[in-house]
């Protein structure tokens, strides 16, 4: 009997670990980790550490063109620590992805249509005991429509705002990676996906309307301005300003008003009388009033605004909006605005 000893290494986070033997005897082989983990290769018992976390709620799965989605609700008991994902290959569920706490969704490209398979999920906890399976969920991959692709692309490009969103300030991070770095000009993107969620019926009305508050809540009373204008980036539990370069570290002009055109738009979108909208507009309405677009004059007597302004290096970069470029949205909310 050979013994193979491996520390140091978290498994939690591999999709896959195989072990192969040198030579096919016909005998039946077991390996053995601390956790008395009985992995058997003649696949007629898998036994392993129950945690007493509850497996995923509202396991479904869907099928597209090339790929199938598997998606559940985050666990928030507290003892999760990730999630690992089971499919049925040859009869028997294997263990195809591990993934984080904050995930919730996995894609099993299939290259092809007419594909059909089936998935159960399980909960991790920190020293990656799993709970029981989830239930079985199936789909097929499946010839789909312009608009099918159209509402895939939209609902994929949606959840990067809204699941990935600072689950303080609501807004979207710099990129997938950036911890607490969010982005002025991308949030006013997710701002304006908001309504596009609750027209194709991602998200409920009501939850839009929630995002939307605790965003122009965080804008207001913790976001740093800069005569009303907000930096490139900002830490989006503090709303303390993250500088985007040496000189960079007060009002971007151009990311803010990425952001005030997708505040108008949640302004007028976000009608009814209830109390949460009522809040929106008003806040909306203050945020609009109190950006100085005069400010990025630099003068009274200049054609054109600045891009930037920082409280310690003021107009040190000293750079005009000009051209045809994203940029122009700047000149038309200042023409709009009330400063």
């Amino acid at each position: 009997m050979k013994y193979i000893k491996i520390f140091g290494v978290s498994l939690l986070f591999f999709s896959q670990l195989s072990f192969a033997q040198g030579i096919n005897n016909s005998s039946k082989h077991s390996t053995l980790n601390k956790e008395n983990r009985n992995l058997t290769t003649d696949n007629t018992s898998i036994s392993k550490n129950v945690t007493t976390s509850l497996p995923p709620k509202n396991v479904k799965a869907k099928g597209y063109g090339r790929h199938i989605e598997v998606l559940w609700d985050v666990n928030i008991d507290g003892t999760t620590n990730g999630y690992r994902v089971y499919k049925l290959i040859n009869g028997i569920y294997t263990p195809v992805a591990s993934l984080q706490t904050s995930d919730h969704i996995y894609l099993d490209y299939l290259d092809s249509t007419g594909v059909s398979a089936n998935y159960k999920v399980s909960t991790v906890d920190a020293n990656s005991n799993e709970s029981v399976l989830s239930n079985e969920v199936s789909a097929s991959t499946k010839e789909m429509s312009d608009d099918e692709y159209l509402t895939m692309l939209q609902e994929a490009t949606f959840r990067y705002f809204w699941d990935y969103a600072h689950p303080v300030s609501g807004l979207a991070r710099e990129r997938t990676g950036s911890g607490n770095t969010v982005t002025i000009g991308g949030s006013g993107f997710g701002v304006m996906a908001i309504p596009v969620g609750i027209e194709r019926g991602f998200i409920t009305r009501q939850q839009g309307a929630d995002r939307m508050l605790r965003i122009v809540r965080f804008l207001e009373t913790n976001a740093r301005r800069f005569h009303g204008i907000w930096p490139h980036w900002l830490n989006g539990a503090s709303g303390e300003v993250i500088p985007f370069g040496q000189y960079d570290d007060g009002g971007d002009l151009v990311e803010s008003s990425f952001m005030l055109q997708g505040l108008l738009a949640a302004r007028q979108y976000f009608n009814e009388g209830n109390a949460y909208e009522v809040l929106i507009r008003m806040i909306i309405d203050r945020l609009w009033k109190e950006a100085e677009f005069d400010w990025y004059r630099k003068s009274p007597t200049s054609n054109f605004l600045y891009w930037h302004w920082s409280p310690n290096f003021g107009w040190q970069m000293n750079m005009q909006i000009t051209g045809w470029s994203e940029a122009m949205i700047v000149y038309i909310l200042g023409i709009a605005s009330p400063t």
